[in-house]
């Protein structure tokens, strides 16, 4: 039941959303954003390249709301590799001198200078799906992450999210 309400009608509309991330190369996050696309039956593309990301995917009204809460507002986009490191979550590490603490809490995102960060771009409808099912993709150069979604049909979103970046 609950897969069948996940896979919703796109037959009549398809519901398009298009977010902007920042910096994707924390595994976790790359993960998290396909899992979760493939969860909630959603197709697309999480393009990626080393100055610009972009994550397209289409589907029913209510994964798309799903994902958008998701990329919003679930996933901590600051937290980096070393945060991730410390398993039992209280912020602190054993020191080198075999078991004891150092008292040193870590503070999200003061390691890279920079706060990662996601906006939504773009949301609309189609008439029909571009993408047959969820996949990610790493572009050596733009103009071919560009001509590669042109080819589905949607280099206009990749047009918007490339001047989205350029604003934040």
């Amino acid at each position: 039941k609950n897969r069948r309400k996940r896979q919703e009608d796109t037959a009549v509309k398809v519901q398009v959303a298009v977010f902007y991330v920042k910096d994707l190369t924390n595994p976790r996050h790359k993960y998290k954003v396909e899992v979760n696309a493939k969860q909630n039956f959603l197709t697309g593309v999480c393009m990626m390249h080393s100055q610009l990301n972009m994550v397209l995917v289409e589907g029913g009204p209510k994964s798309i709301r799903r994902y958008k809460r998701l990329m919003l507002h679930r996933i901590h986009w600051d937290q980096t590799l070393e945060e991730e490191g410390d398993e039992d979550g209280d912020g602190e590490e054993e020191a080198a001198d075999g078991g004891a603490v150092a008292s040193q809490p870590m503070t999200v995102g003061a390691t890279s200078g920079s706060t990662n960060c996601c906006a939504l771009v773009w949301e609309g409808s189609a008439l029909r799906p571009n993408f047959e099912d969820f996949r990610s993709l790493q572009q050596p150069t733009l103009e071919r992450a560009r001509k590669f979604l042109q080819s589905k049909g949607v280099a206009q979103h990749w047009d918007m999210v490339f001047a989205a970046r350029n604003h934040k």
